[in-house]
């Protein structure tokens, strides 16, 4: 029967059909390489966070995190290429002064002799740190041979954690040594340890004796919930009971009141936020949370068009049967409206989540005290505050940021899909 179908179809119909298949592949090729383009970003910031400093600003990109490797007192160790040695120099112990104890790297040239013995002890000057700067000191001081260092060698320093390095490398702690180019080698290693530098800048402003939910970061992520949670519930509840009134109740006025609260969609937040302001410093919210849930409350345009569009696509045989047996608007909200509704307030409280979490304009605005910051706050202090904080600590800390989104959003995705496919479909 099949060959008698296709004796009827019009010549040619076999080709243009492949024709059509073949352009419709490369359609769905061109789109999942499209995709993948916007997950770009997302890898690069995932990529840096793994990374140490010296490979976050390289060209082209280092997308695969590596370690830097070279002997340290015998053995391998991770290690920062710092410099290439560019005239031959001198490794040097010093024995006395403030540098007691440290390396220092000397000229060649600066030595009195022809020839330098490893042990050889001399007096020289050398540079110490002052007033966050190293200057030379004009008192020399005993210093030991430990031995030359040929033009071309890299001076490499021992790689430390970026919240302790600061502080390790004050205090001469941090070991270092001059090797040959042959003698170091790279692997791929991921540099976890970012994380907890993310978190420890971030902790730094809170107090000694805190406790660890009291802190910077745990204090940034208590708050944000707190926001996202009450917010989610407000605009979740109220959208609820104004779309169903749009839906299913008729009243004076119902058309044009959805008409303003679509209208309400097409103003910039801009030219609501100085009047927004002053109505919340008038009652006098500033510096509170308060702004920033409370408005979510009274609704939400887009969420109130969602909700409404997917109440009409629900049979109304039910909400008619439900009325004869005598139950009231509400009891038909609850009981037949919301457990058909799931995927759909699924997805407002989704939008909702991820708006609140990410918001970053209204805790600007309304939040004075550090100790009421969220994590868009937190993330943008932690920029500002150290200054020249590295890239690799702050795209670990905005990967924390993230995560808990990425994972909502796939634990999610079902239901979201469903109540986009569903929202707008009438019965």
């Amino acid at each position: 029967m099949a060959a008698d179908r296709e004796d009827h179809l019009p010549s040619g119909y076999g080709r243009m059909e492949r024709g059509w298949r073949g352009w419709a592949m490369l359609a769905h090729a061109i789109l999942m390489v499209a995709g993948l383009l916007f997950l770009l970003p997302l890898l690069w910031m995932a990529s840096t966070s793994l990374k140490p400093n010296d490979q976050t600003m390289t060209f082209p990109p280092t997308w695969i995190p590596k370690a830097t490797l070279a002997p340290l007192d015998g053995k391998e160790t991770i290690v920062t290429k710092d410099r290439q040695v560019r005239e031959a120099s001198v490794l040097v112990l010093v024995l006395e002064g403030p540098a007691q104890g440290q390396r220092r790297l000397l000229l060649r040239s600066e030595f009195p002799d022809a020839r330098v013995e490893p042990g050889a002890e001399y007096r020289m000057q050398i540079k110490v740190a002052q007033a966050g700067r190293e200057v030379l000191d004009p008192t020399p001081v005993r210093v030991r041979i430990l031995r030359d260092v040929p033009e071309g060698y890299w001076k490499v320093t021992e790689w430390t954690p970026e919240f302790s390095r600061e502080r390790e490398q004050s205090k001469g702690v941090v070991r270092w040594d001059c090797v040959p180019e042959t003698a170091i080698s790279v692997k791929p290693h991921a540099f976890v340890s970012n994380y907890s530098a993310a978190i420890t800048r971030m902790d730094a402003k809170g107090e000694p004796d805190a406790a660890w939910y009291d802190r910077g970061f745990a204090r940034y992520v208590r708050n944000t919930l707190w926001v996202c949670f009450m917010s989610v519930f407000g605009v979740v509840l109220s959208c609820t009971l104004v779309a169903y009134a749009f839906a299913f109740l008729e009243f004076p006025g119902r058309n044009v009141l959805f008409a303003i609260s679509l209208a309400v969609m097409m103003i910039p937040f801009p030219a609501t936020m100085v009047p927004l302001f002053d109505v919340f410093r008038w009652m006098g919210w500033v510096g509170t949370f308060k702004p920033l849930w409370a408005p979510a409350w009274f609704g939400g345009a887009f969420y109130i068009f969602l909700l409404r569009q997917f109440f009409l696509g629900l049979p109304k045989d039910l909400l008619d049967a439900a009325r004869i047996d005598g139950c009231s608007e509400l009891e038909i909200l609850w009981h037949i409206v919301v457990p058909l509704a799931r995927p759909a307030l699924a997805m407002v409280a989704l939008f909702q989540f991820i708006g609140a979490w990410k918001d970053f304009m209204g805790p600007m605005l309304y939040l004075t005290d550090p100790s009421q910051f969220t994590l868009s706050l937190g993330l943008q202090d932690l920029q500002s505050q150290h200054g020249g904080t590295p890239w690799n600590v702050l795209m670990a800390a905005n990967m924390m940021f993230s995560l808990p989104l990425i994972v909502l959003f796939l634990l999610a995705r079902k239901t979201f899909m469903r109540g986009i496919a569903m929202t707008g479909m009438k019965g």
